[in-house]
């Protein structure tokens, strides 16, 4: 029996980080639901609300669907809460599903030049004379990817605030603040494109990202 409860100890684990690995991909955001992903309830809604699009309903649509699925009583102002905060973490959700989904194998791009110029953020200039353009992208490229990315650059300096940074938000914040307000989406833009660049290094040299090697080396 002991080691009978080892085996399902250690099965539990496993099936607990592939779960969270998953949820990376499709709505990280939901693991601060609760102070708790052990709960049962969380596992419910986790049922129902496994990609952050699934739970873009109006707060009364989602009280009543958390409502259905509860197998124990709650408060209708337990239910509101739950239902505010749940709809509040898929807005600031950027699944990278999405960009997956409308970036595919990254391996089929021989440069992140390529990529840039496949989703739009390549920068064309029109110049004449004296005159010299700052530049502007095409935007003739995936549309939707362009959300995609402009939402995680978003979502990429909320969670820097919370022990989780990354150098693009680092340059992204230095732009800012030093542009006084002045240009910030060519900015986001800029983060965008390395973000991309970042993205289509660790796919062809299959590394996982790496805050610190990155600060002290420069590699990407």
């Amino acid at each position: 029996m002991s080691r009978f409860y080892q085996q399902l100890t250690h099965d539990f684990v496993q099936t607990k980080n592939r779960l969270h690995r998953v949820l990376q991909l499709t709505f990280p955001e939901i693991e601060q639901l609760f102070s708790t992903t052990d709960n049962h309830l969380y596992l419910e809604i986790l049922s129902v609300f496994p990609h952050a699009q699934l739970a873009s309903h109006n707060l009364r649509t989602l009280a009543d669907t958390l409502q259905s699925i509860s197998n124990q009583h709650i408060g209708q102002n337990r239910l509101n809460l739950i239902a505010h905060k749940l709809s509040k973490l898929a807005r600031q959700s950027a699944p990278a599903v999405s960009l997956i989904a409308e970036l595919g194998d990254l391996n089929r791009f021989k440069t992140s030049n390529q990529l840039n110029a496949f989703i739009g953020i390549d920068l064309r200039f029109n110049d004449s004379g004296q005159y010299q353009s700052s530049g502007f992208i095409t935007e003739r490229g995936n549309h939707i990817a362009r959300k995609v990315l402009f939402k995680a650059i978003g979502n990429m300096a909320s969670t820097a605030t919370y022990g989780h940074p990354n150098h693009i938000n680092d340059w992204y914040q230095k732009k800012k603040q030093s542009s006084q307000g002045v240009g910030t989406k060519k900015i986001a833009i800029g983060a965008m494109s390395r973000l991309i660049r970042t993205l289509h290094y660790l796919v062809l040299h299959n590394q996982l990202y790496d805050y610190e090697l990155h600060q002290e080396n420069n590699l990407i």
